[in-house]
């Protein structure tokens, strides 16, 4: 039985050379195809007319590899701390439920303990169980849009509503505590606002956030859209990280009639936020995305890796929030 690797995952692993400066911490494996369902933003849904879909993610390519092959170089790579974390993407068509038994049944035969989270339509407790209890460690239910409206825009096909969704991982969170994670897309309408609010009722929840901005892909119903100002994220991913790591309650956040962030109150200028932490991935502890939004020698929406103060300084200096500004010279040096 064959497994799809992404192709930085690929490389990281041995299986396939790839030139790149920013090594994966993460390798991502997708499983199923013929996707049910039709989300706006992904490559793999059914309105997706493209022939090469079922070997594309985000902008990312995912190449075929026999099961045995795949677990073997995890096994050498998590032996020598190259990585950190599995991330299993199940599309909900195909032989996924198959291909992810095999995958866990293997790993358990040969005695990998190998931190594995899913990212997966779950639609129900039993749902979230049967990954659980197979051996993932976390499990991720997206809500990608951050309203009820942009989730049934860009969502629809799903059979259910926002609001179902929201409870089910509000109870996931109680029952299984720092297992469950959701994702949140950057772009797909909403306000600064809307997206604050929402992370910070996911953190009151026990829910990690994992941003994404939006990626305009070839045959996606959003082929033509845009993607987010970097200002408008860069403000985004730093009100997430003073929610999640400082505890700053959303009256601390000022916005314009717009829904603009504007102004943070209440927040502490520690070494984290200096060193550029806000603006590094964000979700499952040991997973880094390089690529997974931008191409290679752009800004990285989110940096895989530590930033240099140079980078950090620049990051600060674009979100436009005065509290940053006075912090750094001419969106040089941080001060």
């Amino acid at each position: 039985m064959k497994i799809r690797v992404s192709a930085g995952s690929a490389s990281a692993l041995g299986l396939r050379y790839i030139r790149s400066d920013e090594m994966v911490t993460a390798v991502h494996l997708l499983v199923g195809a013929d996707c049910a369902f039709s989300c706006s933003f992904c490559p793999q849904a059914r309105t997706n007319q493209d022939e090469n879909k079922e070997a594309r993610l985000s902008r990312v390519q995912w190449p075929a590899f026999e099961m045995g092959t795949l677990v073997d170089a995890l096994a050498r790579a998590y032996s020598r701390n190259e990585i950190l974390r599995v991330c299993l993407q199940v599309v909900p068509g195909g032989s996924h439920a198959e291909q992810t038994q095999a995958f866990f049944a293997i790993l358990n035969e040969r005695n990998l303990d190998i931190p594995v989270s899913v990212n997966a339509v779950i639609a129900s407790l039993d749902d979230a169980a049967y990954y659980l209890d197979h051996g993932a460690q976390r499990i991720g239910l997206a809500l990608d849009g951050a309203t009820p409206a942009l989730f049934s825009k860009h969502k629809g096909s799903l059979p259910e509503t926002f609001s179902h969704r929201l409870s089910l991982l509000e109870t996931l969170a109680k029952r299984y505590p720092n297992r469950v994670a959701t994702h949140l897309i950057v772009g797909l309408g909403e306000t600064e606002r809307d997206m604050i609010f929402r992370i910070d009722q996911m953190k009151r929840m026990g829910v990690e956030v994992a941003l994404f901005a939006l990626t305009p892909l070839k045959g996606t119903q959003l082929s033509q859209a845009q993607p987010p100002p970097m200002a408008s994220y860069r403000r985004v991913q730093l009100a997430r990280h003073l929610i999640t790591e400082q505890g700053v309650d959303p009256s601390n956040f000022d916005f314009d009639s717009t829904g603009r962030l504007r102004r943070i109150y209440q927040f502490k200028t520690t070494k984290d936020l200096i060193r550029g932490d806000p603006f590094r991935t964000s979700g499952c502890v040991g997973c880094n995305r390089p690529f997974y939004n931008e191409r290679p020698g752009e800004t990285p929406y989110n940096y895989p890796r530590a930033l240099t103060p140079e980078e950090a300084s620049e990051a600060l200096y674009m979100t436009d929030l005065p509290e940053f500004m006075r912090q750094v010279a001419g969106g040089g040096r941080l001060l």
